[in-house]
């Protein structure tokens, strides 16, 4: 998410990340990935490529156009990379030094979780939850405007949201962010980071 939202415009960053999640889920249906929240790239991995590919073969050329666009260097550079379903058949057009620039930037822009950058995307992950059921929220709560971040950053409706999604995803990242109890993409993504000489 880091990435599309450095490089897209909010409005379509959230269109096509929201789109891109709750197809998957209704995709998937009731097969093996129905527990997984596919805000975490790590739950990919725990897909057959007959699942992968029946969510390729059922989202619009326009998102999966999107995703490449935005991820293409992700895909360069990871041998292991959870979306590279996405990519089949796809030519990369990048180097791998304009590449590893390009993940720099994707990682130091979230250095500081409470910057207007790490914000949306900490509320974009948690907004997917909410609509496909991994997050409940309780009807009696007071919800804050989430499109506050993006219409008005530096308002206090903004603090609000910023605030109450920082703490809703501390308290259940243990719980949500791997359906399977592993998190083995996000130590493949760090290890291979400091394998590329380039970013140690």
């Amino acid at each position: 998410m880091s990435a599309i939202f450095l490089r897209q415009s909010n409005i379509e960053s959230v269109r096509n990340i929201i789109d891109f999640i709750v197809r998957c889920k209704s995709i998937l249906g009731k097969d093996e990935g129905e527990n997984a929240s596919w805000a975490f790239l790590n739950n990919f991995n725990i897909l057959s490529e007959d699942e992968k590919e029946k969510i390729k073969m059922n989202l619009s050329e326009d998102v999966i156009n999107f995703l490449r666009l935005s991820l293409e260097h992700h895909y360069l550079l990871f041998d292991d990379y959870p979306l590279a379903f996405l990519f089949k058949d796809y030519k990369c057009g990048m180097d791998r030094s304009n590449a590893i620039n390009l993940l720099k930037e994707d990682v130091s822009a979230l250095f500081d979780r409470y910057s207007e950058h790490s914000t949306k995307v900490q509320t974009t992950a948690f907004y997917s939850m909410a609509i496909t059921g991994k997050i409940v929220l309780n009807a009696s709560m007071n919800i804050p405007d989430f499109n506050s971040i993006f219409s008005d950053p530096e308002s206090d409706e903004a603090k609000i949201v910023a605030a109450f999604v920082r703490s809703s995803l501390n308290v259940g990242n243990d719980i949500i962010s791997s359906s399977n109890g592993k998190n083995d993409w996000s130590k493949s993504f760090w290890k291979q980071c400091f394998d590329m000489e380039e970013c140690s």
